[in-house]
């Protein structure tokens, strides 16, 4: 038996005849000694069974009698726990706080959430999501971070956490613009991130009725926001979206809203690859999966019917293999004069 579990079956063994020898019952002398080891009843009649071998190793041994509850080791474990490199107990800490994450500490959670947002707008926009995009789009928010930081830091609210922050934002972005590959690996950090993968082009599946509505519910209420963000929001609030967003306040009258169509085209191939989400990515290869077993239950049911079959090619336009030669056309559509006070908007068309 382990030394810890044989000490304090030890302990057990004495403090029961210590309570008979006081007066109480044997029942009750073994329930007070229960308590003071924290163990079953079961536990504690198997070792009142096996004194006399208890008492024995205990002076085999010299041990001392303890109180200690049971034995380090964890279920199974046959090294002790002395000679193990690590003393955790399989435990963590449960309580998030202020950081809302668990785990490290991760300087970059802030804007990664900031990016996360622009990657579902982006989304549900229709737009391609290609590496260079997404890091351009990061280094904007992570700049958007270090002035706002700096302009807390300024006014004397800044934490003794919040200048970590600042610090460590500060040496992001000045790795990133030493060499391509520290940009390189960045990228490619903010991908897994955001739970993207990087694939060549490939044709979607078509949505239902339903999801074309909810999309195009969801691109107009987005649509909305920025355009209110665009014409009513604070400089400090349009950090986050704009380089300059004085000068953006100053010529708000001759901002021009540009919206796009995109017409799908199938005329030359195209190599370059594209960020996917990986949820939507493994949806699609599930549908893949079942498509193609209804294909080979099709066919074996179309065998078993007819002996001979005739061979026809078939060409559809959703077929996988004119997919890798299309491209979009987009036709924009542009508004002038639309935050304006003393002018009709006009809108132009143009490709």
């Amino acid at each position: 038996m382990p030394a810890l579990q044989a000490s304090s079956s030890f302990g057990f063994v004495e403090e029961v005849e210590k309570l008979v020898g006081a007066g109480l019952s044997l029942t009750k002398a073994q329930q007070k000694a229960r308590e003071g080891i924290c163990c079953s009843e079961s536990t504690g009649k198997r070792y009142w069974r096996e004194r006399e071998q208890i008492r024995a190793w205990a002076r085999t041994e010299q041990r001392r009698a303890t109180k200690r509850a049971g034995s380090c080791r964890k279920q199974g474990q046959r090294v002790p726990l002395a000679s193990l490199k690590t003393k955790n107990t399989d435990r963590r800490k449960v309580v998030a706080g202020h950081r809302r994450y668990l785990g490290r500490w991760q300087p970059l959670r802030p804007v990664l959430d900031a990016l996360d947002d622009w990657k579902q707008f982006e989304e549900q926009l229709g737009h391609t999501l290609r590496p260079q995009s997404l890091l351009r789009q990061f280094r904007v928010f992570l700049r958007s971070a270090i002035l706002t930081a700096e302009d807390t830091k300024q006014a004397g609210t800044c934490s003794p956490e919040d200048e970590k922050y600042l610090t460590a934002w500060k040496d992001t972005e000045g790795r990133l613009r030493v060499s391509q590959q520290k940009r390189s690996n960045m990228s490619a950090y903010v991908a897994a991130q955001l739970d993207l993968v990087l694939r060549a082009k490939q044709r979607q599946t078509s949505l239902t009725v339903r999801q074309e509505q909810e999309s195009m519910e969801t691109g107009w209420a987005i649509f909305d926001r920025v355009l209110h963000t665009a014409a009513f929001e604070s400089a400090k609030k349009l950090r986050d979206y704009v380089a300059e967003p004085e000068r953006w306040m100053e010529q708000r009258d001759s901002i021009v809203i540009s919206m796009s169509d995109q017409i799908l085209v199938w005329l030359l191939p195209s190599d370059r690859k594209v960020l996917v989400n990986k949820k939507k990515l493994q949806t699609a290869q599930k549908k893949i999966t079942l498509r193609k077993r209804r294909a080979e239950a099709a066919q074996s049911k179309q065998e078993a019917e007819a002996d001979f079959q005739d061979e026809t090619l078939t060409k559809t336009p959703g077929n996988a293999a004119h997919s890798k030669t299309r491209i979009t056309l987009v036709a924009r559509q542009l508004v002038k004069g639309y935050f304006a006070e003393e002018e009709e908007p006009t809108g132009q068309q143009c490709y």
